[in-house]
């Protein structure tokens, strides 16, 4: 099987704001799998995210993250709040992502590092547990600060770069990565950038598969997934 990453919506919101919308350039396709990291300058509290599982939820004192997940309905943005205005700003990221032949995406294990308040310029994700099959990896890491961040970004474990770019203003950022992982994976990498100033970094990844038909039941894919 084939995850094909399809579009993503992004949005870097204002100062002192407390929600967001990002919109996709053309409506999501009904039955794919969509995905969303939203980092927020200091502590931003609870996150609503109606109609979206809220899979990881790291508010902190210097910077927040959180990941969500659904399978699309059609809609042609992605839109957060957060109970506590985000200082100085905050960015939401979205992804969509298809799997011919697959009719229902489901979780295979999620990782999570917040932030430990130290000022530092490379980050893990934290580990999944053993993924159930073959799968899509997710990474995000945010920082508290983007402009923070310069020189060359990478990542650990093979993983790809979907999102983000070195420098900016002052507004709390996302990097998001992906990988293939392969059964009973631990899937983790690792985030750095080589210059600029250090700074607060949380992370957190999810793995994603798919079920399809095979004689009227839905059965895990557990072979063959490479990204489109």
């Amino acid at each position: 099987m084939t995850a094909t990453f399809v579009q993503e919506a992004s949005i870097t919101t204002g100062a002192s704001t407390s929600s967001g919308t990002a919109n996709f350039g053309v409506a999501t396709t009904a039955g794919n799998l969509l995905v969303a990291f939203i980092a927020g300058d200091k502590d931003t509290g609870s996150l609503t995210a109606t109609g979206w599982t809220v899979e990881q939820s790291m508010p902190s004192t210097s910077v927040s993250l959180y990941q969500c997940w659904k399978i699309s309905t059609g809609e042609s943005s992605a839109s957060f709040s957060w109970a506590n205005s985000s200082l100085s700003g905050s960015t939401i990221w979205c992804g969509e992502y298809v799997d011919v032949g697959v009719v229902n995406w489901t979780m295979l294990g999620k990782g999570s590092n917040i932030t430990s308040e130290a000022n530092v310029s490379s980050w893990s994700t934290g580990s999944t547990t053993a993924t159930l099959s073959a799968g899509l990896a997710i990474a995000g890491v945010a920082i508290d600060s983007r402009a923070q961040a310069a020189g060359t970004l990478s990542w650990t474990n093979d993983y790809t770069s979907r999102f983000g770019t070195a420098g900016g203003a002052s507004e709390a950022y996302v990097f998001v990565a992906e990988k293939v992982v392969a059964p009973s994976e631990m899937a983790e990498t690792t985030f750095s950038y080589s210059a600029g100033g250090t700074d607060q970094l949380s992370g957190c990844i999810a793995a994603f598969g798919g079920y399809q038909l095979e004689g009227g039941t839905q059965t895990l894919v557990a072979r063959g997934y490479r990204l489109g």
